[in-house]
């Protein structure tokens, strides 16, 4: 994992994947290396391969919020908006002092067209992360789709 983390440093996703595939035949049982894989794959626009592993880690460690967090970026990203709003509640009741999580929780709400929904979950992404301007952004956007 050590030389994964480098190659990713160094830019070289595709390599590092090879290698952390090597090591996932090695344990197969590994939920952070399932996560670190889906990480590397959605980087690579491999969203089937990065659900996979998403879902593999979160069969052994179900109550991992950062793998339900990954999950629904993948689902997002996929146009599978039901699942990704499952997924991202789901990370949310698991870690709910997380911007990110409920920032990306509100643009899936507002692409299913809840803007007022949507404006709740941006609110609690800039009182966790007051200084992120991207959400306080998507918050002003969610309100004016209110109206």
């Amino acid at each position: 994992m050590d030389e994964a983390r480098k190659l990713v440093q160094a830019g070289q996703l595709e390599e590092a994947a090879r290698l952390l595939e090597l090591a996932r035949e090695a344990s197969p049982g590994d939920a952070t290396l399932l996560f670190r894989l889906a990480g590397l794959n959605f980087d690579l626009h491999r969203l089937d391969a990065a659900r996979e592993y998403a879902q593999a880690a979160i069969s052994i460690s179900p109550a991992t919020w950062l793998y339900h967090y990954l999950l629904g970026l993948v689902e997002r990203e996929a146009k599978h908006l039901s699942d990704a709003l499952a997924s991202l509640e789901t990370a949310a009741s698991l870690q709910s002092t997380e911007g990110p999580v409920f920032n990306a929780l509100g643009e899936v709400l507002l692409e299913q067209g809840q803007p007022q929904a949507a404006s709740s979950a941006f609110e609690k992404a800039v009182n966790l992360a007051p200084d992120d301007a991207t959400f306080r952004q998507n918050l002003t956007q969610a309100k004016r789709s209110q109206k």
